[in-house]
């Protein structure tokens, strides 16, 4: 997976994620941190996204509103 930045995982249909989802998602993001790039996560319902501030997940990945404002990530307001 050499030459890997930036990975885009779209939640649109994703009503639930178990721990071993969250653990998964993190695990992308730290391969893709030590390549420099980003995991955008696009589409997240809200209930996903009170799980992902209660464990901190929100620091870690960038969640755009969708694919086309993958530069405007929702944490930047």
């Amino acid at each position: 997976m050499d030459g890997i930045q930036d990975v885009m995982m779209d939640l649109q249909e994703v009503e639930y994620i178990s721990s071993g989802g969250i653990r998964m998602m993190l695990a992308i993001e730290k391969f893709l941190a030590k390549q420099g790039g980003k995991l955008k996560v696009p589409h997240v319902k809200d209930n996903i996204r009170e799980v992902f501030d209660m464990v901190g997940f929100t620091n870690a990945v960038e969640i755009v509103r969708d694919e086309r404002d993958e530069g405007k990530g929702m944490n930047d307001g």
